[in-house]
C-alpha cells in the first residue's frame, strides 16, 4: 500500500489518469451489461479521481482549495459571452456549412427555447461538466503545464480526454452509439470525436488559464457546449451528420489555431503564472 501511494504521488498524472479511466471504465461496462443509465455514475470518474489524490497530496484543505476555485466567478463579461455563446456560434455555423455542402437541417425539430435552461442545468449536474472538470483541467492541466507548455499540456489532455470516452460508442443510450447505430463506421465517429476533443481541449486551456484558473469559466464552456448539441443535434438528418462533424472539426480547428496564434504555445498560462494552481 505505501509503495501504491508513493508511486502516486510521484507519478501524480500518471495516478490520475490510471484511475479516472479505471474508475469510468469499470462502471461503463457494467451500464454496458446491466443498465445503460449507470453510465452516468462513470462520468464522476475524473472528480472522484482528483479529489483521491489531491487528498492524498494535500489532505481535506487541498480538496476544499480545489472544489472552491467554482468560486472564482468574477472573469470578465468577455469570458461569460465567450462560454455561453461561442459554442452556439461553432454548432450554428457548422450547420450552415452543412446546408451549403448539401446536407439537410430541419429547424423545425429544435425544441422551445424555454428548455434550453433546464437542459443546461441537467447537462451541467449529470451531462458530464461537473463530474469531468475538476479532474481534467482543475486536477490534470496545471500539473502538466509544469514542465511544458500550456499547449503540449493541451493537446496530451485532449487526446486522454477523447479516449477516456471509448465505452459510450457500445452504451446504448449515448450519442456516440446512435451516432454508429446502424452503419458501425466506428473509424469515422471516434476519429472525429477525438479531432473534436483535442480542439477543444486547447480551447479548454485558454479558458481556464485566462480566467486565473476559474474553475467556473470551464464548467459552463462544457456545459455550453453539450447543451448546444443536445437541443440542435436532432435537426440534422443522418446522412447528413458526417457532413455536419467535418464542418465542426474544420470550424474547431480554426479557432483552436487562432487562438494558439494570438496567444501563443503558453495559451495564456505564463501571463497567469498557472503553472500550477
Amino acid at each position: 500500500m505505501h509503495a501504491l501511494a508513493a508511486f502516486a504521488l510521484s507519478h501524480q498524472v500518471l495516478s490520475y489518469f490510471l484511475l479516472a479511466y479505471v474508475i469510468t471504465y469499470a462502471i461503463d461496462l457494467i451500464a454496458i451489461a446491466t443498465v445503460p443509465p449507470l453510465f452516468l455514475l462513470g462520468t464522476f470518474g475524473p472528480l472522484v479521481s482528483a479529489a483521491v489524490l489531491t487528498r492524498a497530496e494535500s489532505g481535506w484543505a487541498g480538496v476544499r482549495e480545489l472544489l472552491g476555485r467554482v468560486r472564482r466567478w468574477r472573469i470578465g463579461i468577455k469570458w461569460y459571452a465567450f462560454v455561453l455563446l461561442g459554442p452556439g456560434a461553432v454548432y450554428v455555423s457548422a450547420m450552415a456549412l452543412t446546408i451549403v455542402l448539401g446536407g439537410t437541417v430541419d429547424v423545425g425539430k429544435v425544441d422551445p427555447w424555454y428548455t434550453v435552461p433546464l437542459l443546461f442545468l441537467l447537462i451541467l449536474v449529470l451531462g458530464g461538466p461537473l463530474g469531468e472538470e475538476f479532474g481534467w483541467r482543475g486536477y490534470a492541466l496545471p500539473r502538466l503545464q509544469e514542465r511544458r507548455s500550456s499547449l503540449a499540456a493541451a493537446l496530451i489532455l485532449g487526446v486522454v480526454w477523447a479516449l477516456w470516452h471509448l465505452p459510450n460508442w457500445w452504451i446504448p443510450v449515448t450519442e456516440q452509439y446512435h451516432n454508429v447505430e446502424g452503419n458501425g463506421n466506428y473509424i469515422f465517429f471516434v476519429g472525429e470525436f477525438v479531432l473534436v476533443v483535442i480542439a477543444l481541449s486547447i480551447i479548454f486551456a485558454v479558458v481556464y488559464n485566462g480566467t486565473g484558473g476559474s474553475m467556473l469559466a470551464p464548467l459552463v464552456l462544457h456545459a455550453s457546449f453539450n447543451t448546444w448539441s443536445g437541443w440542435l443535434s436532432r435537426t440534422i438528418d443522418p446522412a447528413a451528420r458526417p457532413t455536419f462533424f467535418v464542418s465542426q472539426i474544420l470550424l474547431l480547428w480554426a479557432a483552436a489555431m487562432i487562438i494558439v496564434i494570438a496567444t501563443g504555445p503558453q495559451l495564456l498560462g505564463r501571463r497567469t503564472g498557472l503553472a500550477h494552481v
